[in-house]
């Protein structure tokens, strides 16, 4: 491991100041740590964040406020998120182990690297070392994308929060050396073709201050399809939620995980949804529709199916609450 500074910011002022070329910011540790031990960061100095605070949670007039280093198991155990966001909580339940939800920040899981195996390993890995080639392409497919980021890369995304987010229309309170800015959750990770290895668009001393949650959206549910019902990540988990009126549906939200680099907010379906009578059978024309642009691999092609199946859950409005 890299011999590096550490040092603990004060003030949110200190902690851009202090950032720079070859810094990283440090909160709970739940992503740095492993990410230093596996050789995937190489700092020459690391911030420490958790003095500032920035971990309330708290009910505005114009919705909830999240801090950026809120405590995933406080932000789902909190009455005000099960009440008006029971998707971010239940999503939240089923990310990582208990230790992990009481450690992990809102904001580092957001910007946590991707899970490739491949990447994390020793295998050729275009992440690491553009032009080397992605193992993924003659290995283990059944993680990979539906939509890859480009050809040269087919790892998803692995956070559960940021699928319900992304459904809730949350917004990203940015503070930075160009000062405060915010962006929606699409616009926090790169479009499609960007520079490999590089999780987010946050520049160097950019840091997360809050979350945006508006009000009046639909609350949603989130469901998980995974290989162990214990610590595994998605191979398609789902987020969302349907408003009906004389079974006509007139308000829709769909956001879907585990099939691309980032969360993918299904605005084709939602446009396909609302203003008919809700049925089953329109929920998955709309999610297929969805997903009539992805690339599968010969081993994600079973996604598609999983991820209308995933759907379905969420937008059945007589599922489970």
């Amino acid at each position: 491991m890299k011999i590096f500074d550490y040092r603990a910011a004060n003030s949110v002022a200190e902690a851009i100041a202090a950032a720079g070329p070859g810094s990283a910011f440090l909160a709970a540790g739940t992503e740095v740590v492993p990410a230093l031990r596996d050789g995937l960061l190489h700092p020459d100095r690391l911030i420490d964040l958790l003095p500032l605070g920035l971990d309330g949670i708290e009910r505005r007039d114009d919705g909830l406020r999240l801090g950026g280093l809120a405590r995933l198991s406080d932000i789902a155990s909190h009455p005000e998120v099960l009440a008006s966001a029971p998707a971010l909580a239940s999503a939240i339940e089923q990310s990582g182990t208990a230790a992990i939800r009481s450690m992990g920040t809102l904001a580092g899981n957001l910007l946590q690297q991707v899970r490739c195996p491949y990447y994390r390993g020793a295998a050729p890995c275009n992440r690491r070392a553009p032009g080397s080639g992605c193992s993924v392409a003659r290995g283990d497919q059944r993680h990979a994308a539906l939509m890859p980021l480009s050809f040269h890369c087919a790892a998803v995304h692995p956070s559960d929060p940021a699928v319900a987010l992304a459904s809730l229309d949350a917004t990203i309170v940015v503070e930075g050396r160009a000062g405060r800015r915010t962006l929606s959750l699409d616009q926090l990770y790169p479009a499609a073709g960007a520079v490999l290895g590089v999780p987010s668009v946050l520049e160097s001393g950019d840091l997360i201050i809050a979350l945006d949650l508006p009000a009046g959206r639909l609350p949603g549910r989130y469901a998980k399809i995974r290989d162990r019902s214990s610590f595994d990540f998605a191979l398609v988990s789902a987020a969302g939620g349907l408003r009906l009126e004389g079974g006509v549906v007139v308000e829709a939200a769909l956001a879907l995980g585990g099939i691309a680099w980032k969360p993918w907010r299904c605005r084709r379906a939602e446009a396909m949804l609302v203003g008919r009578p809700w049925s089953a059978d329109l929920v998955r024309q709309a999610v297929a529709a969805e997903l009539s642009g992805a690339t599968p691999l010969e081993g994600t092609r079973f996604k598609v199916e999983l991820a209308i199946r995933a759907a379905a859950t969420v937008l059945d409005p007589g599922g489970p609450s």
